[in-house]
């Protein structure tokens, strides 16, 4: 239970800061997003 719960929250932040991150870029101009995310 404990490890579930765990894994869980890791993946809830790691949406969260992902969905942060592409509305910065978003914002500054999709080209540039674009780029970034591909380096």
């Amino acid at each position: 239970m404990k490890s579930k719960k765990a894994k869980v929250l890791i993946y809830l932040s790691f949406c969260l800061f992902a969905f942060n991150s592409c509305r910065l870029r978003g914002k500054r101009g999709m080209g540039k997003g674009k780029k970034t995310f591909n380096p």
